[in-house]
């Protein structure tokens, strides 16, 4: 389960999937061909990623898994690991999440 969020604000979570457009209300998982309720993350409103060890992580700035990518392998705590540091920070539209 991947962990996500704002230090001063959202925090959500979510599985392996790709999730082709994420806003607070709804995150469309294209692998499973539907809507995620209530998931929480606020596209370009992202400024850290907890990533568990085995899991990766590929961020958009475009929906649809287009535009520029950063791609981040786990462990990576949310603290030490802001999107600030990869020039990342409230740029994720999209994303892609592999692993267990």
């Amino acid at each position: 389960m991947l962990a996500m969020g704002r230090p001063d604000g959202w925090v959500s979570q979510l599985g392996a999937g790709r999730f082709a457009k994420l806003g607070k209300d709804t995150c469309d998982d294209d692998s499973k061909v539907c809507v995620q309720r209530n998931c929480g993350v606020v596209g370009a409103d992202m400024s850290s990623l907890q990533i568990p060890d085995g899991m990766t992580v590929t961020l958009f700035d475009q929906e649809g898994f287009k535009g520029s990518s950063k791609t981040l392998k786990g462990p990576k705590d949310a603290n030490a690991h802001c999107l600030t540091k990869y020039s990342f920070n409230d740029k994720a539209r999209s994303m892609i999440i592999e692993g267990p």
